[in-house]
């Protein structure tokens, strides 16, 4: 915290005891002395934030008013402001929700306290809190069912009262068990220990299925000197048997001249039956477990034992949910597959396209991530200086990662759209204020070509209820399309209007236009259309696929008029979209 003789000691108190919330001290609405906590919450060293302009510590296009609306309410309010959400700026411009609160001190009106809290970590963790909560309690509610009713057949079932109770014991520890432990192989380990304590077997095995491999492998094993056989093929034994059949299969040797014997560290043992039951969830096969019995065991223990295996099912499948990403999409994946039927054609082309966007996903997206963010660091001198040609040269390098970034999660989009995976997220928003940033965006570009854009749009507030980035995603579409073919000193207009609750967005250009008889490619993906000019377009002809894709998600059309030589006209109509509600209600 830096120190002022200025500055009370009870406001340098203040700003000791509200760490981690930031706390300052302005003058003249310039930091004069501030807690080290708002100095890291703004990414700042300490010798740097002394004297920083309170204007540059927001992003103010992101809030509901600007500095001097600030201002101007402080001083209405008797110099204190409480409460305020805003929208703060880091270095490196990351932005992070916060609400600031500022009070003026002291009998000189240049001075004033501000407080910030930094509320994205408070957001993130109720959000992940909320997400595993709703997760836990559906997975619960599920098991506390399948609990209620295996617990009124046990009751039915069972007459020696001994037996309940024993039985009982039993299975509310496994089923305790299984609801607490979240590691697959602590699971399967844990749960062959407790059926070896309460007596029902000494001996044990658990042995996994992989469907794509047609192998079983082990994975838990109990009472054995020396570890059973790791893998087995699918179709192999008692293990293939039970995956073709899918039932108990329960093998006596009381009275078998063979003498099997299974060896363990106390020596050798000839057990009186083996008992090998599939493991399943809803119809899923996942693998086989194995117990070796001192008895034959009767029809009340086999429902009984079958009932706790039923838990595991359950319990395996909630950590193949958890802790296998993979082996969920697959199997959602082949759900998918028998439900629609399928040819297999269609299922080849939906795996080459999953490998295709792994690919894209992983083996571009990471490499190019590095590469802006080196170039980034270079460019900015972060760690050291550069010469004016090596700033141009990395700056180029940042912008065609960029460039191509965007590439790949154009095509990365169009693949999730076509494969029915990208859905809306619908709320409610302010259009004018969330729009207004990407319009300055395109006014911008269209100057640096020498355009004049013009935005017509009404004086009422408009509501929209639509998914707010994919709109966002349509205006920089059809505007980039209208800069990138219009020529320079052209002009481009923009009239936004309501029509019947519906949305209506236009843009004409006065640039090359298009042929009529291309009309019906100019959306299909990667077409980008030549009319003899020599205007440059670059990326990979996604822009107005994605566009109309995005107005087809909301119910909407988008429609064409062009003459070639003489510019074109997109208009975009969105229905039902547009909310009456006064400003002060969103």
């Amino acid at each position: 915290m830096t120190e002022n003789f200025f500055v009370s000691p009870e406001i340098n108190s203040l700003m000791t005891v509200c760490s981690p919330d930031g706390v300052m001290i302005l003058k003249n609405w310039k930091v004069f002395s501030f807690s080290s906590s708002i100095a890291d919450m703004y990414d700042f060293d300490e010798d740097e934030f002394s004297g920083f302009d309170f204007g540059d510590l927001f992003f103010w296009e992101l809030m509901d008013f600007r500095l001097s609306g600030l201002k101007s309410r402080f001083n209405q309010n008797g110099r204190i402001l409480l409460g305020i959400d805003a929208v703060g700026l880091r270095r490196g411009q990351n932005t992070f929700p916060a609400v600031i609160n500022i009070s003026g001190f002291g009998d000189s009106e240049d001075f004033a306290v501000c407080m910030i809290k930094d509320k994205s970590i408070e957001l993130r963790n109720e959000k992940r809190l909320l997400e595993e909560k709703r997760a836990l309690d559906g997975s619960l509610q599920i098991q506390n069912r399948k609990i209620d009713d295996l617990n009124a057949k046990l009751e039915n079932s069972i007459e020696n009262t001994k037996t309940i109770e024993r039985r009982s014991e039993i299975y509310s520890k496994i089923v305790s068990y299984i609801n607490a432990v979240w590691d697959l192989d602590i699971l399967l380990s844990g749960y062959l220990d407790l059926l070896s304590v309460v007596d029902i077997s000494y001996i044990s095995s658990i042995y996994i299925y992989n469907e794509s491999t047609d192998i079983f492998k082990l994975r838990a094993y109990n009472g054995l000197r020396d570890q059973p056989e790791e893998f087995i093929k699918g179709s192999d034994g008692i293990l293939g048997q039970i995956k073709k059949h899918r039932r108990t299969i329960q093998t006596k040797y009381l009275d078998d001249e063979s003498s099997f014997v299974l060896w363990t560290p106390l020596g050798p043992w000839t057990p009186g039956s083996v008992l090998s039951f599939p493991i399943e969830y809803r119809g899923d096969f996942l693998g086989v477990i194995s117990l070796a019995l001192g008895h034959t065991a009767q029809l009340e223990e086999l429902k009984f034992l079958e009932t706790l295996i039923t838990h595991l099912g359950i319990g395996i499948n909630n950590l193949n949910q958890y802790t296998s990403l993979k082996e969920l999409a697959e199997k959602l994946h082949h759900q998918t597959i028998e439900i629609e039927g399928k040819n297999k054609l269609l299922e080849q082309s939906s795996r080459m396209k999953s490998v295709f966007l792994a690919n894209m996903s992983h083996e571009f997206k990471t490499p190019l991530n590095s590469i802006i963010g080196f170039s980034e660091i270079l460019r900015d001198g972060v760690i050291g200086a550069l010469s004016e040609k090596q700033i141009e040269i990395t700056s180029d390098i940042y912008t065609a990662g960029i460039h191509l970034l965007t590439l790949v999660n154009d095509l990365i989009a169009l693949s999730k759209i076509e494969g029915g995976k990208l859905e809306l997220e619908v709320s409610l928003f302010h259009f004018q204020s969330s729009m207004r940033g990407e319009f300055q965006v395109w006014e911008e570009r269209s100057q640096r070509h020498s355009q004049t854009m013009v935005i017509n749009q009404p004086v009422k507030p408009l509501f929209l209820r639509a998914d707010e980035i994919k709109i966002r995603q349509i205006i920089s579409g059809l505007l980039s399309n209208a800069v990138k073919f219009s020529r320079k000193g052209g002009k481009i207009t923009i009239d936004i209007s309501e029509e019947n609750y519906c949305f209506v967005f236009t843009v004409r250009d006065e640039g090359i236009g298009i042929d009529q008889k291309n009309f019906s490619m100019i959306f299909d993906p990667f077409q980008q259309v030549t009319n003899g000019e020599t205007l440059p377009s670059g990326g990979a002809g996604l822009g107005l696929t994605l566009t109309k894709k995005f107005v087809e998600l909301h119910k909407g059309n988008i429609e064409l008029e062009s003459e070639l030589g003489k510019g074109s006209l997109f208009k975009v109509t969105i229905p039902d979209i547009i909310v009456e509600s006064d400003p002060g209600s969103v």
